[in-house]
């Protein structure tokens, strides 16, 4: 309920947007029209000095006072005073957003001095007398000119019209102010924009691609604002850029509504509100999508203008609901709640401003005129603190998460050692006690030769040895399995060491490879290995099994390996895992992978092993 008043509050607060004055200045000290200033509201297309003339009866000394929205342009006449006229000879027009506007100059006789070009942001930029975003008419003899007369059109639109008399100076000194303001703005959203997209390279968090698409459109806005794609686009080829400021701004809230709900992780922080906020987005999406179909399609501007306010309400509801969500949040203290406070503060505050000054009720100066986009920047320099600091807290996740890996490197590569020694500890003790006990008999049998009448068959016997023992290094030198792997590879190692087991045993050992083996990495091939020599190991100690399959499947995320033997199984609750595969136990977990035994007794022995695959 609450949040439904504030939504209610805050929009009916802009209610006043359709009423509108045209305001008259002295330089910027505004003042009341001059006594005698009459006008007239022209539905026609006329802007000919002859249409005036055969319409003078339809003059009124009262100004309209409901001047957006328009079905028609306003034509003023303006009394000028000769004192004053002197020191004031240019007349200027300070909001670039008008359709049309044309100017005369008349004598006391309301007879035509001067009649400028008909101009506007509806024709191109050459059109104006002087080439700035203000329209700007010059009074030819100030001595002669006694009324100032114009012709503004800016019908379906919201009538922001403040009327200037000047001196060149004034002139000079305002455009030369207002191109360093919009440098100034531009160099630092562009700045921002730049290292946002730097960032997100780097990052490839969402936040930074949202805030970068709001610092894109707000740049696209800015230069809208100031009149610069007219400049740019339309020197000397009419084009209308009408659309391009309700557009982009739209456009620019909604990325700033999803940066908000990133920034706090309202989802998960404020699941209720969060609920409330996606509703009226997506309402907001919508009509936003349907508007913008019918602005271009059809012809009618006041169904343009009432879709645009519209739009303006919409922003307003849906900014309203982010003023509750962000006090919850910043209650709850939410990370960066109150700088996004501030930020929609200054939001609230831009809406308002933006409105009186569209009302008139506050005076046009440089800072009022641009006052959106001046905020605006404020804004993003706020966020770019958010922007700032969750980046920073990536380095840091990334040098805690380095570090840790660090760590578990430095233990996976110990324990590996582990299992090396323990492999070289197994070799020394088969060499000591096989190979070397055969070259001890070997020697005796030499020895006894030295006596023996017949060596015939002394020397069978010790070639019969020899080549026993040649057998055995040879075997015993290919079960060393980095350097086999290294010379082989993975499947190779593997098939030739069960062939050699196939050989001397009783068990039959059959290997399946699906995938290509040769793009694992070089450390899990030997832990692969330990894992298959240790497996075998068992089985041909305990199992008493008859045929022992083996399975290796390498996959695009993981590498898999079943060995499945028809042995005699055992009592998993009363399994105790020996040295070996407790090394290859933690040698998997520090790889994180997945490590399962399934047996039962007469039934055989399921071994799974799963590891994530990283190639080369």
């Amino acid at each position: 309920m609450r949040v439904i008043l504030v939504i209610l509050f805050f929009t009916i607060s802009q209610l006043g947007h359709s009423q509108s004055e045209i305001k008259f200045y002295l330089e910027d000290v505004k003042l009341p029209f001059p006594v005698g200033t009459k006008s007239w509201v022209d539905s026609s297309e006329n802007y000919t000095f002859e249409h005036f003339q055969n319409n003078r009866n339809q003059f009124s000394s009262q100004l309209p006072l409901s001047a957006s929205n328009l079905n028609g342009k306003i034509w003023i006449l303006i009394p000028l005073d000769s004192n004053l006229t002197p020191l004031y000879p240019y007349a200027v027009i300070t909001n670039p957003h008008v359709n049309y506007v044309q100017a005369w100059w008349l004598d006391k006789d309301t007879e035509l001095i001067k009649e400028s070009k008909k101009t506007g942001d509806h024709l191109s930029f050459n059109t104006r007398e002087a080439l700035s975003h203000s329209f700007t008419f010059l009074n030819p003899d100030e001595a002669k000119a006694k009324f100032l007369l114009i012709a503004i059109d800016k019908r379906n639109e919201g009538l922001v019209i403040n009327l200037h008399l000047t001196s060149h100076r004034f002139i000079e000194n305002r455009l030369t102010q207002e191109t360093a303001l919009f440098g100034w703005l531009l160099g630092i959203v562009l700045v921002i924009f730049i290292i946002t997209c730097v960032l997100y390279y780097f990052a490839k968090d969402r936040i930074y691609l949202l805030y970068s698409g709001f610092l894109f459109f707000m740049l696209t806005y800015s230069v809208a604002d100031f009149s610069f794609w007219h400049w740019l686009f339309a020197y000397d080829i009419p084009r209308n850029f009408d659309s391009i400021r309700p557009i982009t701004l739209a456009v620019s809230f909604l990325f700033y509504v999803l940066f908000i709900l990133q920034s706090l992780n309202i989802k998960s922080n404020l699941p209720k509100s969060f609920k409330v906020l996606r509703l009226g987005f997506i309402a907001f999406v919508i009509y936003f999508i349907v508007a913008l179909c019918i602005y271009f399609f059809t012809k009618n501007n006041e169904v343009k203008f009432y879709g645009v306010l519209i739009s303006h309400y919409f922003q307003r509801g849906l900014l309203s609901i982010l003023v509750v969500i962000v006090i919850q949040a910043t209650i709850k203290k939410i990370p960066f709640a109150l700088l996004i406070s501030i930020s929609l503060i200054l939001f609230l505050v831009v809406h308002l401003v933006n409105h009186y000054f569209e009302n008139g009720t506050i005076q046009d100066n440089l800072l009022f005129e641009h006052f959106l986009p001046l905020i605006y920047t404020l804004d993003c320099l706020i966020m770019s603190v958010i922007i700032a600091r969750t980046f920073l807290r990536f380095q840091k996740k990334s040098l805690d998460l380095s570090n840790e890996l660090l760590i578990q490197n430095i233990d996976f590569t110990n324990k590996l050692n582990e299992v090396k020694e323990k492999d070289l500890t197994r070799i020394s003790q088969y060499l000591h006690d096989n190979i070397g006990a055969e070259i001890s008999a070997m020697r005796y049998e030499l020895e006894a030769l030295k006596n023996n009448p017949d060596p015939s068959i002394a020397i069978d016997r010790i070639i019969a040895k020899s080549s026993f023992i040649a057998n055995e290094v040879r075997n015993a030198s290919h079960n060393l399995s980095p350097i086999m792997l290294e010379r082989f590879g993975l499947e190779e190692s593997v098939s030739q060491f069960l062939s050699q087991i196939n050989k001397t045993t009783n068990c039959n050992f059959q290997l399946d490879v699906i995938g290509n083996l040769d793009l694992i990495d070089k450390n899990l091939n030997i832990v692969l290995f330990q894992i298959i020599q240790e497996c075998i190991q068992n089985i041909l100690k305990h199992a008493q099994a008859k045929n022992t399959i083996i399975q290796i499947l390498n996959e695009s995320k993981s590498i898999q390996l079943f060995i499945e033997d028809d042995g005699i199984g055992f009592n998993l609750n009363n399994v105790q895992y020996g040295l070996g595969l407790d090394s290859i136990k933690k040698l998997i977990e520090f790889k994180q992978g997945e490590f399962r035994i399934d047996s039962s007794e007469t039934k055989g022995v399921k071994i799974y092993v799963e590891l994530p695959n990283q190639p080369d």
